[in-house]
């Protein structure tokens, strides 16, 4: 119903992907979802750039106003882990789920509906990031 395409889960790595079509300006966003320990853990999320299949380039990337989708190539919130690496090493991921942040994004499916959102709202949604 909301346009999504979600592949089968790989279970030997413990992923998914989901292909999500920006309603704005047409642009194709491949997003790979790793949930080893996930609840303890946040989930890795990782978009795949879908004309080449390089992993986390900008290119990969929504763009919009604020730091959600970050420059550096990642989801900015403490539901993506790969924040924890990088611009926030100062995050525990311990007790990601209280964070006020991660408030209304503690379920794949309201991170997938929040992704989708941002993507598909023109007032938001910058175009790919370059």
């Amino acid at each position: 119903q909301n346009g999504w395409e979600i592949f089968p889960i790989d279970e030997d790595r413990l992923t998914f992907d989901a292909k999500m079509v920006s309603k704005a300006d047409g642009e194709i966003y491949l997003i790979e979802f790793g949930f080893d320990n996930y609840k303890e853990w946040p989930l890795f999320i990782e978009f795949i750039d879908p004309t080449n299949g390089q992993r986390g380039t900008k290119n990969a990337y929504p763009s919009g106003p604020d730091s959600f989708f970050h420059t550096d190539g990642l989801i900015c919130n403490q539901v993506s882990r790969k924040s924890y690496s990088g611009p926030h090493k100062d995050w525990q991921l311990a007790g990601w789920q209280s964070h006020p942040q991660a408030s209304g994004l503690k379920t794949i499916r309201t991170l997938l509906l929040a992704i989708s959102g941002r993507i598909n709202d023109t007032d938001f949604y910058k175009g790919r990031m370059t």
